[in-house]
């Protein structure tokens, strides 16, 4: 992972992906293509947490919260959740 700094955004380039963010925004663009995350990124002492989310696009996949297991799940392609 390779951050590219801004004052309100960061980029991010992953595996030739490349995803853009901006703070305190839910929008994220990957790959030129705008997304709406569930969250937000954040910068909170000096870091700055981004939605894992946004990484599952970086992959080309998705990233889903199983909330009985309390897990995370990426997957390297999109995944449709009911």
């Amino acid at each position: 992972i390779e951050w590219k700094l801004d004052l309100n955004s960061k980029t991010i380039m992953m595996d030739g992906n490349n995803i853009k963010l901006a703070l305190n925004s839910r929008v994220v663009i990957v790959r030129g293509e705008r997304k709406l995350l569930a969250a937000s990124a954040i910068q909170r002492s000096g870091s700055v947490f981004v939605p894992a989310e946004a990484l599952g696009y970086a992959i080309g996949g998705s990233f889903y919260w199983d909330a009985p297991s309390q897990t995370g799940v990426y997957t390297s392609r999109k995944v449709d959740r009911e």
